[in-house]
């Protein structure tokens, strides 16, 4: 039982760097019988159902093999794979066209008892070694046994057929023969080796029961022990990744990894619990590929033991805080180190939503109902207290907390808080939702906001300069400046003595990256947090940045899990995720020398499969190309961005949405295509390929044929042709026209119904609201200001995005609360993958909806109208819904008669052909009436303007 969890733990939480490859990766396996790595840096899997290519982005069986079994493949010249199943065929793959060159099936007439079990070829002969005491080789007359004039009786299974010294050198089970001359001479009798052999750092090794040996030359070396090494029980499978470091597949501990010291001894590291690991093999970038039987496919990255998991802390899951000696959980409390007994002591339970170390040595804790500063083994007074006194809320979470000269500033969604260090006094609040904050001198500080980054007085109270900015976090850099990590602009320095903003990042993909946190680890080097992933950037004179450096977590961005990042005072940083603590020693996460590369991996001429080569000749006939570009050590997909151009120097490069391109129609002569991995945040070229493609001219697009027809054929085509194409284009101009004034004036439509509708509703209630108060009136007013700006300012825009249509709503359920005297809420949920900001619809279709919410649902004791917001099956689903305080005799059972409703289908349907949808017989929205709630459904395709659909030329 214990076993089977501890497999299990490894399935769902694999290491930091560490890939796994399953069915739901395109790897439509069940069992993996072994994997290796082609010389081009491809990785093949041989499995129950074919033997699989994987070029970095996709998984592909070669079509000779789907649906058998491959139980072996093994490479028997540097451009083909033998593939050996069960029924004893051999398909030889050409790992350059993932075809098979050659199919060959033994005969009956060998009266094979088993299957073949290893195959190498030396000129024109086939060798192949099988697990029944025989060496059979296939020329060009046919297949063969191999006559030994000695005795075959003491052969096993055979493993391994290679060059020696002085011919073929072959190893079985119990030992290895040189063949010379027709007779099989013994090599060594007593290795019996117990592993498949390995060609690892220029040599091919095999692992016996007692010893690892070495083919050199014509015979076996025992150069290492395995009791030397730590290593019980027989080992399957072994690779060198570095000349001190070694993987075993042993049958007992699993995946085992040793290394040399520095004191001459060995170390030993278990990475999986697994004794079902069926293959090992090492691609050039440093990775370890790890088949299994059922637990797929594993790649450990050569960056996956940078990061320790850390253990022996008393928490584990979601963390906020993390240090040598402190370990904060979002669930399970605060816990502090006391080094003299080596124990943890709680100093804080509850639920903690955020915690940072302030000043030297005080650490500050966020919770619902409490916020306090922790030093010395004590507690401060409750700042939330402090607050509730003032008649103000604190409310939390707390997003950042800064302490400079005296006085502590506190961001929180309601505002931002400056307290007197010293007494606790809170010296002055700024309203307003704010995510980060920083004490610039005694009287000044900054405020970061989701829409703008402010400079407010502290004395006065007054704001004194703003810049239009949407901030994420931000750190003091020095007097007057600032790091500002923003959601709209990448990385922007802000200087507060002249009220700048000054790019960072210059390159373009810098300058749109979402960055969400930035921490400051000493005085030069700091750690970015975003959609990109995680990195150090380090700043030199005048704030510029002097290095970039990516910190690969999981390929599948793990940097989106952290909450902080620390750097200690003995070169450790530590990174605190919702998975728990990572630590790392810093100056080994620096040190990146491996770049990824790119590279041609499928290339097809009208559906036909071509050699992969620089250059490609085609016949005039020939018009249609397929180039697949393989990805290979790639650390991290969103940091580098896959690009191409086609034509000269000064074509423009085009993003690649997938790594693939079409060319519907090949042009005549010589074209040259061009692909190259570019760094968005530095704009550096990692990797570049090119291909030529040369299409020769038909024999009347020659020179000379071309010049006489032109001369005989203008005079009468110029005229016909011009009147052709001006009639043609005007027409084309027409229809383009006619399509644009409908879309204005249905928006035109929307937005004068609605600015009429809220003119006359708004003033009746203005009215009724001046008898009760003059506050109410002004609030009232300027919301309908703010209605109605919208209103006119989106009545050219065809899509708006969520987050600006829901705060439209918001506005207007306020305005619908003061007209019909009730407390009306509207609460609203989004899926944690979808980003609002980036999901469009068209503007204002969201009111009739929660009009008619407002219209048909409860209106009394405080109503809530629900609007859940979720992606299903590649679509948006949008649901609005309002309880039904007394429902009427007869409920509907579906759909509305709302003249608003049916307009807005109609609006949602015409929206999706603008984008190229047809929506004519989807049920985009439906309404619902049940005894206690009503609601409405609307379903239309996701659209991220972002995200490239199709890419095609």
């Amino acid at each position: 039982m214990l076993i089977a969890w501890l497999i299990l733990l490894q399935i769902a939480s694999p290491p930091v760097g560490v890939e796994v490859f399953r069915s739901e990766n395109g790897l439509n396996a069940n069992a993996l019988y072994g994997v290796l790595v082609d010389p081009n840096g491809f990785v093949w899997v041989n499995t129950d159902n074919g033997l699989y290519r994987y070029d970095g982005n996709t998984f592909r069986v070669a079509p000779s093999t789907l649906g058998r079994e491959v139980v072996l493949a093994n490479m028997v010249d540097s451009v083909t794979i033998a593939a050996l199943s069960f029924d004893n065929s051999i398909d030889l793959i050409d790992i350059r066209r993932l075809s098979s060159s050659q199919i060959l099936s033994i005969p009956d007439s060998i009266k094979l008892n088993s299957f073949a079990s290893t195959v190498s070829r030396f000129g024109d002969t086939l060798y192949v070694g099988t697990s029944e005491r025989r060496l059979l080789r296939h020329s060009g007359i046919g297949w063969e046994s191999f006559g030994f004039k000695s005795t075959t009786k003491l052969l096993e299974r055979i493993t391994l057929i290679t060059q020696g010294q002085h011919g073929p050198l072959i190893t079985s089970t119990i030992g290895a023969w040189a063949i010379r001359d027709g007779e099989l001479i013994p090599v060594d009798t007593t290795t019996q080796p117990t592993s498949k052999p390995t060609f690892s750092q220029g040599e091919w090794w095999i692992a016996g029961r007692q010893k690892l040996h070495v083919v050199r030359g014509h015979e076996l070396e025992s150069p290492i022990s395995l009791s030397e090494i730590g290593v019980n029980g027989y080992v399957n499978q072994m690779v060198w990744r570095t000349r001190d470091e070694l993987w075993l597949a042993t049958q007992r501990e699993g995946l085992i990894v040793v290394r040399r010291s520095n004191q001459g001894g060995w170390t030993k590291e278990t990475l999986l619990s697994f004794n079902n690991i069926s293959g090992l093999s090492i691609d050039s970038k440093g990775a370890v590929w790890v088949s299994t039987l059922n637990n797929g496919l594993y790649r450990f990255q050569s960056w996956f033991d940078q990061f320790d998991q850390v253990v022996g802390f008393p928490v584990t899951g979601k963390t906020v805080f993390a240090s040598r000696n402190i370990v904060i959980s979002e669930f399970e409390g605060a816990y502090l180190r006391d080094e003299n007994v080596v124990s943890w002591s709680r100093i804080a339970s509850g639920l903690i939503h955020y915690s940072d170390i302030i000043g030297r040595d005080t650490l500050i804790i966020g919770q619902l109902g409490y916020t306090g500063l922790y030093s010395n083994g004590t507690w401060s007074v409750n700042l939330q207290e402090v607050v509730k006194s003032k008649g103000i809320l604190l409310q939390p979470p707390i997003k950042h907390a800064h302490l400079h000269g005296g006085r502590l500033a506190i961001a929180s969604p309601n505002g931002v808080y400056v307290f007197n260090a010293r007494t606790f006094e809170l010296v002055r609040y700024v309203e307003r939702r704010s995510t980060a904050v920083i004490i610039l001198d005694k009287d000044r500080m900054a405020i970061g906001r989701p829409d703008r980054l402010e400079v407010w007085s502290i004395g006065s109270g007054k704001r004194l300069q703003s810049q239009e900015i949407a901030v994420s976090s931000m750190v003091s850099v020095g007097a007057d400046l600032v790091l500002v990590a923003s959601a709209n602009a990448g990385l922007q320095l802000f200087n507060a003595s002249d009220n700048t903003l000054r790019s960072v990042l210059d390159t373009e993909g810098a300058k749109t990256t979402r960055w969400n946190s930035i921490f400051r680890l000493n005085a030069s080097m700091f750690a970015l947090v975003g959609a990109k992933g995680l990195f150090i950037i380090e700043l030199g004179d005048l704030s510029s940045v002097k290095k970039l450096t990516e910190i690969p977590l999981t390929p599948d961005g793990y940097a989106q899990a952290i909450r902080h990042v620390l750097l200690d005072d003995q070169g450790d940083i530590w990174l605190s995720t919702s998975d728990g603590v990572l630590r790392a020693r810093f100056s080994d996460l620096l040190d990146q020398p491996i770049l990824p590369s790119i590279q041609i991996s499928e290339l097809r001429v009208d559906n036909e499969e071509l050699d992969i080569r620089d250059r490609v000749e085609l016949t005039v006939d020939q018009n249609r190309l397929s180039i697949g570009i393989a990805t290979l050590g790639l650390k991290n997909p969103r940091s580098m961005l896959l690009e191409y151009r086609f034509g000269n120097e000064e074509s423009d490069w085009i993003p690649l949405a997938q790594p693939s391109i079409e060319i519907e129609s090949i042009r005549k002569g010589t074209t040259v295509f061009q692909f190259r991995l570019r760094n968005v945040l530095t704009d550096e070229v990692v990797s570049m390929v090119s291909l030529v493609v040369y299409k020769p001219p038909f024999w009347w697009e020659l020179t000379w044929v071309i010049a006489l027809g032109v001369m005989l054929a203008l005079s009468a085509t110029v005229g016909l042709t011009v009147f052709t194409q001006r009639r043609w284009h005007r027409r084309k101009l027409e229809l383009l026209a006619q399509e644009d004034k409908m879309r204005e004036y249905e928006r035109v439509a929307v937005t004068r119904l609605l600015t009429s509708h809220y003119l006359f509703n708004a003033l009746a209630t203005i009215r009724s609201v001046a008898r009760r108060s003059t506050e109410e009136v002004n609030s009232y007013i300027g919301r309908l200001s703010k209605v109605i700006r919208a209103l006119i300012d989106r009545t050219s825009q065809n899509d708006v995005d969520l987050r600006s249509e829901l705060d439209w709503i918001r506005d207007y359920v306020a305005l619908e609360s003061v007209g019909r005297q009730l407390k009306i809420e509207f609460s609203v949920s989004i899926d944690e993958e979808l980003d609002p900001e980036e999901i469009f619809l068209p503007a204002f279709i969201l009111q009739p909806v929660v009009e008619n919410a407002m219209f048909h649902g409860a209106l009394n004791e405080d109503p809530v109208i629900r609007c859940d917001v979720s992606l299903v099956d590649n679509h948006l689903r949008i649901f609005i819904r309002n309880r039904i305080a007394n429902p009427p005799a007869q409920i509907p059972k579906n759909g509305s008669n709302s003249r608003g409703l049916q307009f807005m289908t109609e609006r949602l349907k015409g929206w999706g052909r603008y984008h190229g949808f047809d929506l004519e017989n989807k049920d985009v929205l439906s309404t619902r009436f049940t005894e206690t709630e009503w609601s409405t459904e609307i379903i239309v395709p996701f659209i991220n303007h972002e995200l490239p659909l199709v890419t095609r030329i």
